[in-house]
């Protein structure tokens, strides 16, 4: 439910900033899963400090930003938050709909088992960049079933540019809706398949 909260929160902000201080408890729950996450998150920089955590990704984070890159405690927590959230829910979410695609058309099934059983018994990585249909499934099913699917903001920062015929003055927030354009007939001819 707060991961909910934090995909309208992302869309309107204002309504995220005033949900999570209503006194009603789910409102509370919607919108203060990034007091959540902060906490996981702090949890998890406390432990790669902890003796024998070496290997932690997030000891191994610290160690590194001691070589001389500027990383303190809060840019390793706000990066472990976001690896909390893309690790499971929309690592799970985007896994669910390429199972779901794949086993409900028994003919991509078919072409899909097949390739994948040419493969060597100790294959790698590169072996598998190298399978047409497997890659085919991975991408139309981040295309379709995208896990996160709104807006994703950005800045314009140096001076105004044209875009698609419309002027964007510097300072400018833009934002392309992922849902919409992965359906447009004008970019992919049989969108919804």
């Amino acid at each position: 439910m707060a991961l909910q909260g934090g995909g309208i929160g992302a869309e309107l902000p204002l309504v995220r900033a005033i949900g999570q201080y209503l006194p009603f408890e789910p409102f509370r729950t919607l919108f203060g899963g990034g007091h959540y996450l902060k906490d996981k998150a702090q949890i998890a920089v406390k432990n790669a400090y902890a003796p024998g955590n070496e290997k932690n990704l997030f000891a191994h984070m610290i160690h590194e930003a001691e070589k001389g890159v500027n990383l303190d405690e809060t840019d390793v927590e706000l990066e472990a938050a976001g690896l909390i959230v893309a690790g499971s829910d929309t690592t799970a979410v985007s896994l669910t709909y390429l199972v779901w695609c794949v086993l409900s058309r028994p003919e991509l099934t078919t072409l899909l088992c097949a390739e994948l059983k040419q493969l060597p018994e100790e294959y790698c990585d590169r072996d598998l960049e190298d399978l047409p249909v497997l890659n085919a499934v991975i991408e139309e099913t981040l295309r379709l079933y995208g896990a996160a699917p709104g807006g994703m903001p950005r800045q314009k920062l140096n001076g105004p540019e044209y875009l698609g015929g419309h002027l964007i003055p510097a300072g400018t927030t833009v934002t392309t809706q992922a849902y919409s354009l992965h359906r447009d007939s004008r970019i992919f001819p049989d969108p919804s398949v």
